[in-house]
C-alpha cells in the first residue's frame, strides 16, 4: 500500500460549522437546490446530492454525473418517495 505525504490535489467544501444542518440550502455553503422529487437533476454535471424522507437527510453522496447517479437512486426501493437537492460543482474530483 502507498501512503501519500500530502493531500490530494482535490477541490475541498469548507468545514461544517456546528450550526450547519444538512437539510439547510445553504449546507456547507453550498448553493443547493429546493428539495424535489427524485430524480430531479436535468444535467450531466459533477456535483454532491442530498436525499431526505420525512423532513430527514438519509443519504449524502457525489457524483460526476448527478443525472445519471439521481436516476439510478430513483429505481432505488430505499428511495422511493425520497426526495433530493443537489450542488453543482464544475470539474469536481469525486474519490
Amino acid at each position: 500500500m502507498t501512503r501519500r505525504s500530502e493531500p490530494a490535489n482535490y477541490l475541498s467544501l469548507s468545514p461544517a460549522q456546528e450550526n450547519d444542518h444538512p437539510a439547510a440550502t445553504d449546507w456547507l455553503d453550498l448553493d443547493c437546490s429546493n428539495f424535489a422529487a427524485l430524480p430531479a437533476a436535468s444535467a450531466s454535471d459533477s456535483g454532491v446530492y442530498r436525499i431526505r424522507t420525512e423532513g430527514r437527510v438519509v443519504y449524502v453522496g457525489e457524483s460526476k454525473n448527478l443525472q445519471a447517479r439521481l436516476r439510478g437512486h430513483s429505481t432505488d426501493p430505499r428511495f422511493v418517495g425520497c426526495d433530493v437537492s443537489f450542488a453543482i460543482i464544475p470539474n469536481a474530483e469525486t474519490h
